[in-house]
This record gives structure tokens, C-alpha cells and sequence, in this order.
């Protein structure tokens, strides 16, 4: 808190909007009772500066899990697509996105670059719509080099971890048959 607190005069709902154990007590706190959200769009901080370590540590999965707690109609975001394979603490986040059948559509970018010029983000961006109503298979697009492949529609628990190359599921698919 005391690397990102903003002071009084500034914005600072970022921070509580993630530490916070009722995020609809908080929300109801800040902006009136009455506070529904249908739709959070967000492109969240992905990391806080490092941890005395080599790496940083990535905060962007508690704004979606706070986002869906809030129980709007939609979710959109912008997000590391590290969550898909990688550690860095992800895993239960990880497992939820996979599990979760309201994630209705996922595009994913594996050079952030083609997102973000003359941004390097490991692993890409993605981002997602979240829908409450939604309980199937998600549509997923992947963009590389310009050249979309997809949509097709997947389910996104079929492994415990996303294969990012659609052509790549059936082969994955016949090496577990094996």
C-alpha cells in the first residue's frame, strides 16, 4: 500500500476495489446502496514493481475475480495472457478461468505487441467477455501476425492449462488417447 497509495487528494479505488474481502459492502460504501453494475469493462494494473526478487508480481486476477463478485451482467477486460500456462502464482486463478463456463468469448494476442506497440508483455495479452447469462463453450480467437485463426469454440477446462493453438488440441488429444 505504501508503494501505491495515491494520497487523499487522488483517486484510490483501485486499491481498495482488490483489498477487500465484501467488495459489494465497499461498493455499496463509495457509491450508495442501490449500486448494481451491468457491464465492468477494465484494462487493470498487471503487476505491482518487484517483490526484492527478479520478478514483479501480478495483481490484474484480482480485479477480474472483484469484477465478477460484483455480479454485473458482463465483464470485459484486457489482461496478460500469462494466466493461461504460466506460475507466477496464477494457478487458482488459472483453474477458475479455465472452469469457468460464463467466459463466453477469449481473444488472444501472443505478441502484446500487436495490441500495445513497443510494449513487451511475456506471454501476450488477451481479453475476455464474461457474460452471467452465458453457460457453454467459449469462443476463441487468436491473432498471430495479423492473421486471425478462429473463432472456434472451445471448452476452456478441457486441460489445466489453455492450449493457446487450436490445431494443436487434436494432436494433444491423440498423443492422451495414447
Amino acid at each position: 500500500q505504501s508503494a501505491y497509495d495515491r494520497g487523499s487528494g487522488r483517486e484510490s479505488h483501485a486499491y481498495t476495489f482488490i483489498h477487500t474481502n465484501d467488495i459489494k459492502a465497499r461498493t455499496a460504501e463509495l457509491f450508495g446502496a442501490d449500486m448494481q453494475f451491468d457491464v465492468i469493462i477494465g484494462n487493470p494494473p498487471y503487476q505491482l514493481g518487484s517483490d526484492g526478487g527478479t520478478r514483479d508480481v501480478p495483481i490484474y486476477q484480482h480485479f477480474v475475480e472483484q469484477a465478477k463478485a460484483l455480479e454485473p451482467r458482463y465483464v470485459a477486460m484486457v489482461i496478460p495472457a500469462r494466466w493461461m500456462a504460466s506460475g507466477l502464482g496464477l494457478s487458482e486463478f488459472r483453474q477458475t478461468m479455465l472452469g469457468d463456463r460464463r467466459v463466453r468469448t477469449l481473444v488472444d494476442y501472443p505478441a502484446a505487441s500487436e495490441v500495445f506497440p513497443g510494449v513487451e508483455i511475456k506471454a501476450g495479452v488477451c481479453y475476455f467477455l464474461w457474460d452471467a447469462a452465458h453457460d457453454g463453450d467459449c469462443s476463441v480467437t487468436t491473432f498471430r501476425n495479423g492473421e486471425a485463426q478462429g473463432p472456434v469454440l472451445r471448452n476452456l477446462g478441457a486441460h489445466d492449462v489453455f492450449v493457446r493453438d487450436a490445431r494443436a488440441v487434436t494432436i494433444l488429444q491423440k498423443v492422451l488417447q495414447h
